[in-house]
């Protein structure tokens, strides 16, 4: 019980220390909470989903900014057509 409560809110700092989306740590949670596979990460993930929403309300704030303020890569640059060379098969 310990270590559940530890790794409270622990969605939220994962989804803070890589790319912060907005509820990024409920929606992890949320996502593994059907994963009841051999360690057992859906059970950590459904213990720490009201942690995680806590958390995720808190530092809303900032992953908004974080959002409004992303850029998106550029979009490539326009490709230039070939010449067009003509077909010695055709008249």
């Amino acid at each position: 019980m310990l270590g559940i409560l530890l790794l409270a809110g622990c969605g939220t700092i994962g989804n803070l220390v890589n790319d912060p989306r907005i509820y990024g740590g409920t929606r992890y949670d949320a996502q593994e909470a059907g994963n009841w596979g051999p360690c057992g990460s859906g059970i950590i993930a459904v213990f720490d989903f009201p942690f995680s929403v806590a958390l995720d309300t808190a530092v809303l704030p900032f992953t908004l900014i974080y959002e409004l303020l992303k850029s998106d890569p550029p979009p490539p640059p326009p490709r230039q057509a070939e010449p067009s060379v003509p077909n010695p098969h055709t008249r």
